[in-house]
C-alpha cells in the first residue's frame, strides 16, 4: 500500500522549509521551540497531513534515519 498516494508533491523549496521547522522544534530555546512547533503546525494545516507525511519520509531518507513507529 501507498501510504503517500494521496499526497501533493512537493517543490524544490517545500522539503528545506519544512527540515528547517522540524529542526527547530527541539531547540534549547523554548520561544523558538514554540514558534517553531507554531509553523510546522500551520505548514501542516496548509500543505496537509499526508504531504507532510511525504516531506518527513524524504527528510528521513535525506539524513538516513528511518521512522520505526506503527
Amino acid at each position: 500500500m501507498n501510504t503517500f498516494a494521496h499526497a501533493q508533491p512537493f517543490t524544490e523549496a517545500e522539503p528545506a522549509d519544512f527540515e528547517q521547522a522540524v529542526l527547530a522544534c527541539a531547540n534549547p530555546n523554548v520561544i523558538i521551540a514554540e514558534l517553531a512547533k507554531t509553523s510546522l503546525g500551520a505548514l501542516v494545516k496548509h500543505h496537509g497531513k499526508a504531504k507532510c507525511d511525504l516531506l518527513m519520509h524524504a527528510l528521513d531518507a535525506r539524513h538516513g534515519t528511518e521512522d520505526t513507529r506503527q
